[in-house]
């Protein structure tokens, strides 16, 4: 069984969204991030590129990055793109925005967005399997018989440790025959006439 968190890979998307932005126009005319900046640029495509990092990290090695890792990195991007956004720097003073600096936000957000699921805590994942058991032979999939399946409910809803006869000895009130029965059945009809 392999889990992958949602997080990691939010954060991998994020930073290859800003990394491509870097290389897009973000101010007219024609100015990219790497014309107009005069560090900015260098420090988001570290922070893009530590982001996809930290992802494959987590996904291929399942190596978990420090707690404050992810949300440091998309805090410190989503901070620097929307400074930019709304103070133009020198060389693009008075120019329009363009759609890599909208990319570069978008790019930012989704870091920054992963890093607020990994600081509070939100774990969203994906769980599958191989599908083969340790010494199995690769092979077709066998649907699982109905009894093998039974046995495995069974084993689920009443641990073997917590068993202490049949399935249903243990239970606090016994099954009893209807026949045997002693509560009377319910009559509407003699209810009413008394």
């Amino acid at each position: 069984m392999r889990r992958i968190e949602f997080a990691p890979i939010l954060a991998a998307v994020g930073g290859i969204v800003l990394l491509v932005s870097l290389f897009l126009h973000w101010y007219q005319p024609a100015l990219t991030a790497w014309t107009v900046f005069e560090v900015w640029d260098v420090v988001l495509a570290v922070l893009a590129v530590a982001g996809i990092w930290v992802a494959v990290a987590s996904v291929a090695w399942e190596a978990s990055a420090r707690d404050g890792a992810l949300p440091l990195l998309g805090g410190a991007a989503f901070v620097i793109v929307v400074s930019q956004l709304i103070n133009h720097p020198p060389a693009a003073q008075g120019a329009s925005v363009q759609s890599g600096a909208w990319l570069a936000l978008a790019g930012s957000a989704l870091m920054a967005a992963a890093g607020a699921l990994k600081a509070g805590n939100f774990s969203l994942s994906v769980s599958f399997s191989s599908g083969q058991r340790e010494g199995e032979r690769p092979g077709p999939a066998a649907a699982p018989s109905r009894a093998r399946r039974q046995r495995e409910v069974q084993d689920e809803l009443y641990p073997a440790g917590e068993r202490s006869g049949p399935i249903g000895a243990d239970d606090p009130e016994l099954w009893r025959d209807p026949a045997e029965d002693e509560t009377l059945p319910f009559d509407a009809e003699r209810e009413e006439r008394s």
